[in-house]
């Protein structure tokens, strides 16, 4: 902790090993995180309320690790992707009291989101579809784009949201790594489908915005 004037010590998680606390956001006054407070819980949801430490829920019970990820605020609650029991990195939500796992129809494996037009975006999987781009409001959790069509993944990801779009990066069944973009009647258009002279294959990209713009990053070659 940093006052402003010294750096101290706010509390020895694991004493007898590494804590490791990270993914820190602040939800409703406290300071919540994942870390490890010893090697019987593995790591898990961890509260700071100013005072003391405390475990918030041993999500994967035991020594095995539900590792809490990708922690947001949505519609007053602290939402989370953890893995548990089931083998999948599934999404929980936090209202300060109690903690719920969300019931989700396509019973997906998510990763990553991003805050958009009062919606949370997620890349989320299932057998049926592959890893694509799904929607939640709160209430109902909605496939977008079956971008690489049937079981074929496109896993969505670097999500950038820019004015009224989300930008992100996903392959389509060329199979090729492009840049997307949706906007907010969730229609989603390929970046390079009107522009000419690109490789067809750009590979790994990422995109950041300035001045304005939205930039990306490729290694591909320009013909």
């Amino acid at each position: 902790m940093f006052n402003g004037t010294d750096v101290n010590l706010v509390e020895d998680i694991n004493p007898s090993g590494f804590s490791i606390p990270s993914s820190l956001t602040v939800y409703k006054n406290n300071l919540y995180f994942k870390a490890e407070a010893d090697s019987n819980l593995g790591r898990e949801l961890y509260v700071y309320d100013g005072i003391n430490v405390s475990l918030v829920s041993d999500i994967y019970p035991g020594s095995s690790d539900s590792t809490p990820n990708n922690l947001f605020i949505y519609d007053d609650k602290l939402y989370f992707i953890a893995y548990n029991n089931t083998g999948k990195n599934e999404l929980y939500s936090f209202n300060g009291s109690n903690l719920k796992l969300e019931t989700l129809p396509t019973d997906p494996s998510l990763s990553n989101h991003i805050l958009f037009n009062n919606k949370v975006y997620f890349s989320a999987s299932n057998s049926s579809l592959g890893r694509e781009l799904f929607s939640y409001d709160g209430n109902t959790f909605n496939l977008v784009s079956d971008i690489y069509p049937g079981t074929g993944s496109s896993y969505p990801e670097n999500f950038l949201v820019k004015g009224n779009y989300l930008f992100f990066i996903a392959k389509n069944d060329t199979p090729n790594t492009y840049p997307f973009y949706m906007d907010t009647l969730e229609v989603v258009n390929n970046v390079y489908s009107n522009v000419s002279g690109w490789n067809t294959n750009p590979g790994y990209i990422t995109g950041a915005t300035f001045d304005n713009n939205v930039y990306f990053l490729e290694y591909s070659v320009y013909n």
